[in-house]
């Protein structure tokens, strides 16, 4: 007579236990388990080569990252609608879908450094100094709040301006192109918000040294260059769009003659 040790009794439970998830039995369940093998570390190395790579920017590991994605959530479409439809609104005031305004504000600011120009050139010794540094230091807040509102809207209006067309290499170069310009203008809008903060300080401070003369007649000159360009520039692309709604009335009334 033989009796069962107590170890191969374990083995025998074990063994009864196990049965059920056997490829015979749980076909579902070795259908998952073969179908996960190919992501494993050892054959899909470039996929966990990734997850490594994004594990330093987890929420346990840059809580710091995340705290400023946690602190804009509540201003996403979906949280800060009221935020958004006053976002939506701007749109149409972008420089790429209302040229002509833009090309009235740049008249001005050109028109306004000009003037500034012959005002502080009068130099130190002129009675009107004073006020031409009044002048200046309010121009200055001006100009560079319309520097920073310019580009903002440029960037809401981004995903509206024309991107042109095209296949293959063309398509993808415009888009690395486009990717680029998108950048520049986020580092522009850094440096206008910076010299809207400095210019405001200035002027909250009222106050400017004499030997700034020279500086300011330097800034004028080149704002009154910029100006110039950038009047040019959007009188083209006013032109351009006016070019092309004239083109487009036309075909509409050759259609209406024509009964077309």
């Amino acid at each position: 007579m033989s009796t069962a040790t107590p170890s191969s009794a374990s083995t025998v439970c074990y063994a009864d236990t196990l049965k059920p998830y056997s490829p015979q039995n749980a076909t579902y369940l070795w259908f998952i388990i073969n179908t996960l093998k190919p992501y494993s570390p050892q054959n899909a190395t470039y996929l966990w080569f990734i997850i490594n790579t994004l594990k330093p920017y987890s929420p346990q590991n840059a809580t710091y990252l995340w705290f400023i994605i946690n602190t804009l959530k509540p201003y996403s479409p979906q949280n800060a609608t009221y935020l958004w439809f006053i976002i939506n609104t701007l749109k149409p005031y972008s420089p790429q879908n209302a040229t002509y305004l833009w090309f009235i504000i740049n008249a001005v600011c050109l028109f306004v450094s000009a003037a500034l120009v012959v005002l502080v050139a009068h130099g130190p010794e002129s009675r009107g100094d004073h006020f031409a540094r009044q002048c200046y230091l309010i121009y200055n807040l001006g100009t560079s709040i319309v520097w920073c509102t310019e580009v903002a809207l440029h960037l809401l209006g981004d995903g509206e301006s024309d991107g042109g067309s095209g296949t293959g290499s063309n398509e993808n170069e415009s888009i690395l192109v486009s990717r680029r310009e998108k950048l520049a203008k986020y580092v522009e809008l850094v440096l206008a918000a910076y010299f809207v903060l400095d210019s405001a300080y200035v002027v909250a401070r009222w106050k400017m040294k004499l030997d700034h003369t020279s500086a300011m007649l330097g800034d004028l000159v080149v704002n009154v260059l910029v100006y110039a360009w950038a009047t040019v520039v959007t009188w083209r692309l006013t032109k351009r769009d006016m070019d092309y709604y004239e083109r487009i009335d036309s075909e509409a009334r050759s259609k209406e003659r024509t009964g077309v």
